[in-house]
């Protein structure tokens, strides 16, 4: 089974001051350092299920690649902030994470994730209602 074409690091745009590329800059406040996380987290996955577990999976990113982005790339944040705005974003149900794995927590990503499971040998019943249970909330 084919794990799919290989992921690409978000789109850079380029600075007027002839800097690095960025995709954000002088983000000031925390809920554009979120805004910035989710962007990147939405452009590291892509609802498409392959079949695989892990952080190679189309459905999935971690948090230890939004860090890596930080790293290469000047975002406009830095890895302190990752953990601080994944766990927020978790919480206000923007984000899904388990066990170190994240995606966005829209209903395409959702059904996508449940999907994925349901190729696996074996499905993570917990998550799948996990999954569901993120889709009911977001009808409400």
């Amino acid at each position: 089974m084919s794990a799919g074409p290989p992921k690409q690091e978000p789109q850079s745009t380029g600075r007027d001051d002839g800097g690095p590329a960025t995709n954000n800059q002088n983000l000031d406040d925390k809920s554009e350092i979120s805004e910035a996380i989710l962007a990147d987290v939405t452009d590291f996955v892509e609802p498409n299920p392959d079949g695989n577990a892990g952080q190679e999976s189309n459905v999935w990113t971690c948090q230890r690649r939004i860090e890596s982005h930080a790293n290469k790339n000047s975002v406009g944040y830095e890895n302190a902030d990752v953990e601080t705005a994944i766990n927020q974003m978790v919480e206000s149900e923007k984000l899904i994470r388990w066990f170190g794995l994240l995606a966005p927590a829209t209903n395409e990503h959702l059904l996508a994730i449940i999907k994925n499971e349901q190729m696996l040998q074996t499905p993570r019943k917990q998550l799948i209602g996990e999954c569901n249970s993120l889709r009911r909330n977001g009808e409400d």
